[in-house]
């Protein structure tokens, strides 16, 4: 994350403390949801899975049986 603060004494100052908040929203989303972090990987895994299989289902449905792309609209 990219913030603008003053440089020196004081911008340090703003950063601690904003880290210090960041830190504190953390503990309390990990004291309401101890599996958060579980349930966040699995939802990516689980969306992962089902781009995969939306793209093999694309690949399949322009290839013929034995793995050749289809040409449509050209006649032979």
């Amino acid at each position: 994350m990219y913030v603008l603060v003053p440089e020196g004494a004081r911008g340090e100052a703003i950063l601690e403390e904003q880290n210090k908040i960041v830190q504190d929203q953390k503990a309390l989303r990990d004291m309401a949801n101890p599996d958060y972090d579980k349930r966040i990987y699995d939802a990516r895994v689980d969306q992962h899975r089902r781009q995969q299989t939306a793209n093999q289902q694309r690949i399949n449905a322009t290839m013929d049986r034995t793995g050749n792309a289809l040409t449509f609209g050209h006649g032979s």
